[in-house]
């Protein structure tokens, strides 16, 4: 259960990706999947299993000075996603540094109507 508890708080509060995370723990990405879903669905059920874990979690943080309580927007959310995948991609080699612009055009021309809307949209 802590384990579970703190892969959901460096999922959700850290935004690292589910990959890093279980690399972190020393489990695989699906491994964290599971434990964070467990750990919402045991909190929203009142689990005092969690919950107290929550709270332990929350105590070591807080004697460490490390802020959990930021919350980021949706948009915070998802830009801090989309640079952690691209770290992790660089990272394990699978893109180049200097394929990440290419990456992310090409990812934006797949969501926009015409390719001058993808031109006007500044990357930096």
């Amino acid at each position: 259960m802590p384990r579970h508890c703190l892969g959901l708080i460096l999922t959700q509060k850290f935004n690292m990706t589910f990959k890093y995370t279980g690399e972190l723990l020393g489990v695989d990405h699906a491994t964290i999947i599971h434990g964070c879903k467990n750990t919402v669905n045991f909190m929203s059920l009142g689990e005092s299993d969690y919950t107290n874990a929550m709270v332990d979690w929350r105590l070591i943080f807080d004697e460490n000075h490390i802020d959990i309580s930021n919350e980021l927007d949706a948009r915070q959310r998802i830009k801090a996603r989309i640079v952690n995948i691209i770290t992790d991609a660089i990272i394990d080699r699978v893109i180049k540094v200097e394929e990440r612009e290419i990456i992310i055009k090409e990812v934006l021309e797949t969501m926009c109507p015409s390719p001058e809307d993808t031109e006007a949209i500044s990357l930096y």
